[in-house]
């Protein structure tokens, strides 16, 4: 059984602040690195794309 109150919550401000201020711009990068520091269990960890 999954322990609910364990999962962090998504808070979407934070992906419209990246998409409103790269509109036009490959944001992936930007997303990993939002995604991996709100949910990974290393947040040291950084995604580049080239």
């Amino acid at each position: 059984m999954i322990n609910r109150s364990s999962i962090p919550e998504i808070d979407y401000r934070y992906f419209d602040e990246i998409i409103i201020k790269n509109l036009g711009k490959d944001i992936s990068s930007e997303i990993s690195n939002l995604t991996m520091q709100q949910f990974a269990s290393n947040t040291t960890m950084e995604a580049y794309s080239t």
